[in-house]
Order: C-alpha cells, then structure tokens, then sequence
C-alpha cells in the first residue's frame, strides 16, 4: 500500500499554472525542502532565523529541535507560507514561496499536511467530516471524499469511530484523527509540531509509531519535539536551532549531543 503518491489525485488544480521560476543559479541540488541562506526578522527586532540553510530529501525524517524560542515554529510557518523569510528563499517541492502567487498557496498546502499539538478539530463535526472536509472545501466530489476519507481512517486505524464527535475520543484518538485529515490529499510532506505535547507517553509512542509508518510508505517528515526520549529512541536526522541559527544537523542523531 502507498500513500503518497504525487501528484495528489483530482486535485482541481490549474495545470496551467505555472510554478514560480527558481532563480538564476537556484536550479540543480534542491530537495524536497530547501532553505537558502534564510533569516527571518520581526518589526519588534527579534531575530528567529539567521542565516539557515537547510535541505530535507524526498522521504526523509527530521526532527526539529531546540529550546523554545529557538526558531522551530518559524520554520514550520515559512513552510506552508504563514510566513515569508525576511532575506534568503525557502524551496518547497520546487517551488520558491517567496516568488509565489498568492492563487498558489492552497495548492501548495494541499502538498503539505500539518499536524499541530492541540489537535484543531472542528467540535461539531464527526470523525469522518472533520477529515472529509479537507477536499470538500477544494472542490472534491462526494464520492472522492468519502473513498479518501476511508482510505486515511484506515490508516491511522479510526475507521470504527468514523462516527464520533470529537469530544467522544480520547486524546490520541483526536490526534489520529488530526493525521487522518492532514493525509487526506496525499501529501508529499507531513509537518508535525509538537504532535505529543498534549498526550501520556503510551499515547505518545502510539502516535509516534503511526508517523514512523507514514513516513516508511513514502511521506516526507518534518517533526519539531521537545521530547528527547522519542528523538533518542528512533535516531532518525536531527536539526538543532538553537538562537535562530542551526548548530547540529546530523543523521541517527541524539536530542543533545
């Protein structure tokens, strides 16, 4: 079984939109995710992001980490464009955000699935609408909802609770269903920040073995964690931030060198 399987199926995109040129001299050597010389300043004079350069490979797994403030979050928003870098450029699936038109930010984040720490499921829905609503609002066909919704509950093994309101799960329970509907559109990228914050650490290492499993049927991984038990247990590639700037970027790496 794979699930990402680009390009997203009846997506409704514009196959005559172009992608945002690259620049000069920016064409070869880019991954899936690419930063280049990134800085990002706020108007109050905090710097998140200094001078980062950053390139995550198709199927690979990253942890994020450092100690709050050290500029994770700020990655992850220039990633699905909540942001952009003050200077530098940020290449998603080929495509540089900076250059971006606005009309292509959905397409983009129908690229990306996120997955946050408070779940952020719409209360007075069931378990099946909050991941049918994803495609709903992009203009999938009932019927193409309904078959990706099953095919993501399946996967992250809520399939019987489809039916269920939010506020009947459990707390991992609410967070399979918040991985359900970032992989509903088929993803090249999943971004999880924080995924286990709010969770036991049984729960913690069930969501963790179920974001293993995506990753291992082709999904690209980005997951910004405190939790160093998770990051030295899996020893899967390790970015340390720390002030903004990276200090470690290691393969099978360890929470803290």
């Amino acid at each position: 079984m794979s699930w990402a399987l680009p390009p997203a199926y009846g997506s409704g995109e514009d196959t005559n939109e172009q992608p945002a040129a690259l620049p000069s001299g920016a064409q070869g050597g880019l991954g899936l995710i690419t930063l280049d010389d990134v800085s990002k300043r706020y108007p109050n004079g905090t710097e998140a992001l200094r001078d980062v350069d950053l390139d995550i490979g198709d199927g690979d797994f990253v942890f994020l980490v450092g100690s709050s403030g050290a500029g994770k979050s700020t990655i992850i928003r220039l990633l699905i464009r909540e942001e952009l870098p003050t200077t530098g450029h940020v290449f998603v699936d080929g495509q540089d955000i900076v250059r971006m038109r606005r009309s292509q930010v959905p397409r983009l984040r129908r690229r990306v699935g996120v997955v946050f720490q408070d779940f952020k499921l719409l209360p007075r829905r069931t378990v099946a609408e909050n991941v049918a609503f994803a495609l709903l609002v992009t203009g999938h066909s009932d019927e193409e909802a309904r078959e990706e919704t099953d095919r993501a509950l399946m996967l992250v093994g809520l399939a019987p609770r489809r039916d269920h309101f939010p506020d009947q799960l459990s707390g991992g329970e609410q967070q399979r269903t918040a991985i359900a509907r970032a992989l509903v559109s088929r993803p090249k990228i999943l971004i999880a920040d924080e995924p286990t914050g709010n969770l036991d650490p049984v729960t913690s290492w069930e969501i963790i073995k179920l974001l293993v499993r995506v990753n291992e049927l082709g999904t690209t991984m980005v997951m910004a964690t405190h939790n160093a038990e998770i990051v030295n247990a899996l020893r899967r590639r390790v970015v340390h931030l720390d002030h903004g700037t990276v200090v470690r970027d290691e393969r099978q790496g360890l929470y803290a060198a």
